[in-house]
């Protein structure tokens, strides 16, 4: 159940559209128990706390831009990789990297949505926002037009400016008459109008009183604006009902709180008795518009809490508004970077061969040049090497998969000298037939990383860049550079997992086809009979970032690529000037020319080794 919900964790922080829900929701449940909870309190402190949770709702995605994330780490079974087995060798003056197949090793996903779903989801959320905006545009212009239709009530305005001045508005209030309408309502946001039903002249002057009084409340409040606003927020969030429940919860403290201050002047029966006379009204007429002084839905709950006499009534007060307010930003301060990340719970190196001797000196040659070999006898040298390329060995990562460390990660450099038991050793056809993963000599240096430089890590699912490598063409097609494989290589490499077997596929010459496998010169890769998964791991060495298979194709290929690497990597002393064209295509574009295939910039989960703690080696 823990690791369960730890997927889920790091799922919905690897996308951004499931994150930001989830932390609505949170949102949204916390204020609205609140408000169950504060029920006793008075209505405008409960209508300071739902505006608040509409106002984080509204500001929750910036918030999340802005602050830096905060990583919360959740235990979690380590995501298998795929495992290869990759082999160094010299052909002529060029160093070529060999990577035979293995099956791979599937693992439980810790990834959100996939793009095509996130992209899906995106459209659907926005398409429903503009849907539910549409009728609040609707009835922003029928109010408009019914202010512009509606006359002066000018008996009244000296009554309502009166009013105004004893509850502290200070702005100029129209007040006017409408036919179209069975109730008061206020609108506007700059110049702020009351509007009242024709009727409303023969009313009793308490009832005008009254009504003037509740809807001076809201101007003096800005509740129309407000309610506009949460509205729209609704809109954004059209799926999720606790959305809408805060939307009525708030509406019902806004009249509430209005109540209030109707009766700081008046009986509540009386006051009780024409709000039920108003709402009566209200079914014979087709426009209801927000901020009405009676409405039916709400009705009963208002009544029940003006004649309730142990309800707390007033103004919230500056205090009380900045308290509430800053309780709720606090919360969406806390809640906005946080972000799971997944913790293996293995941080030290698993019980395995390890070197009989080890030799750890400082290199401050200033050479560029590094070394890494095994040697015949179980014997391991390298030669001003980092730690962090040690690490890079011994885990098989790229430097993108590498976080933390100390600062001197990079810039120290070292010569190693080992030397194994070579009981402990195998071949690498060997290790593959018995099911891939690290190699004895990676699991020594491991050990000798953990015992010298007294290194602790640990894996984390981190949300970073990658590459997708997608179809370039929308019918399919393929490039002329790759083929479907006529090999199957599953079948090979299952014929060599057999006693004395023959390795699954091999090294070849260049320009000669792979039987099973990569190979990768400068400027050039040639696949045979691989998964493209395989593929997309090879190129991540190329372009800076780890690239993950969305191709959708299966089984084994056959490919050849050739582009002009950015870098020219450092040929031996003496070797000539292989024939790498300087004005030939970037890799980017030698996929998408010569396979068909594309690398298409996202952001996606990466599992990555965070170094918890390194130091500089001990002494020989």
């Amino acid at each position: 159940m823990t690791d369960m919900l730890a997927r889920m964790a790091l799922a919905v922080s690897n996308s951004d559209e499931l994150s930001l829900i989830v932390k609505a929701t949170i949102v949204l449940a916390l204020t609205l128990v609140a408000a169950v909870a504060a029920r006793r309190a008075r209505a405008s402190v409960r209508h300071v706390l739902l505006t608040s949770a509409f106002g984080v709702l509204l500001t929750l995605p910036a918030i999340a831009m802005l602050l830096p994330p905060l990583a919360v780490t959740v235990a979690s079974a380590p995501a298998a990789a795929h495992r290869e087995v990759r082999v160094k060798a010299i052909r002529g003056n060029d160093l070529v990297y060999y990577s035979n197949v293995v099956e791979d090793v599937s693992a439980p996903s810790l990834a959100g949505p996939s793009p095509r779903l996130s992209a899906l989801l995106r459209v659907a959320w926005t398409a429903g926002a503009f849907l539910f905006l549409a009728p609040v545009g609707v009835a922003l212009w029928r109010l408009r037009r019914l202010r512009r239709r509606a006359a002066p009530w000018l008996p009244a305005t000296p009554v309502a400016r009166m009013i105004a001045r004893h509850a502290g508005v200070l702005r100029p209030i129209d007040v006017l008459l409408s036919e179209t309408i069975a109730t008061p309502l206020t609108c506007g946001c700059v110049r702020p109008a009351i509007v009242m039903p024709v009727d409303a002249q023969s009313w009793s002057d308490t009832d005008v009183r009254r009504a003037l009084v509740h809807e001076l409340e809201h101007v003096r409040r800005a509740d129309w604006p407000v309610q506009l606003a949460a509205r729209s927020v609704c809109a954004l969030y059209w799926f999720h009902p606790l959305a809408w429940i805060a939307w009525r919860h708030l509406c019902l403290e806004s009249e509430r709180a209005c109540d209030d201050a109707v009766l700081r002047s008046a009986e509540s029966a009386d006051y009780a008795e024409q709000l039920v006379t108003l709402a009566a009204r209200v079914s014979h007429y087709s426009f209801q518009p927000a901020l009405s002084m009676a409405g039916r839905s709400d009705l009963a709950a208002r009544v029940r809490a003006l004649l309730d006499g142990r309800q707390a009534r007033g103004r919230a007060g500056l205090l009380r508004a900045v308290s509430v307010a800053g309780l709720v930003g606090l919360l969406a301060l806390t809640i906005s970077p946080l972000r799971a990340v997944g913790r293996s719970q293995t941080q030290t190196p698993a019980a395995g061969p390890t070197f009989e001797v080890a030799s750890v000196k400082p290199n401050n040659s200033g050479d560029g040049r590094v070394q890494i070999m095994n040697q015949p006898g179980g014997r391991f040298t390298a030669t001003n090497v980092t730690l962090r390329l040690l690490i890079r060995q011994a885990y098989q990562l790229q430097d993108s998969q590498i976080v933390g460390g100390p600062s001197w990660l990079n810039d120290d450099h070292y010569d190693i000298v080992a030397k194994a038991d070579g009981s402990q050793l195998e071949t690498p056809s060997v290790a593959q037939a018995r099911g891939g993963g690290p190699t004895p000599v990676q699991m020594m240096i491991r050990a000798m990383l953990a015992e010298r430089f007294n290194l602790v890590v640990h894996n984390e699912s981190r949300e970073m860049p990658i590459y997708a490598l997608i179809l370039a063409r929308s019918d399919g097609k393929l490039g002329p550079e790759m083929k479907k494989s006529e090999i199957d290589c599953t079948a090979v490499a299952a014929r060599g997992r057999g006693p004395g077997g023959p390795p699954p596929g091999g090294p070849s010459g260049p320009g000669q086809p792979m039987p099973c496998g990569i190979r990768i010169g400068m400027g050039t890769l040639t696949m045979g009979g691989a998964s493209l998964t395989q593929f997309a791991n090879s190129l991540g060495m190329f372009v800076g970032r780890l690239v993950f298979d969305r191709t959708g194709l299966t089984g084994g290929w056959d490919l050849n690529l050739t582009w002009t690497p950015d870098n020219m990597p450092q040929r031996p002393p003496g070797a000539p000037d292989g024939p790498i064209d300087p004005n030939g295509p970037s890799i980017f574009t030698a996929i998408q020319e010569q396979l068909g295939l594309k690398l298409d910039s996202q952001r996606g989960p990466v599992d990555v080794l965070v170094i918890d703690k390194a130091e500089h080696p001990t002494p020989d």
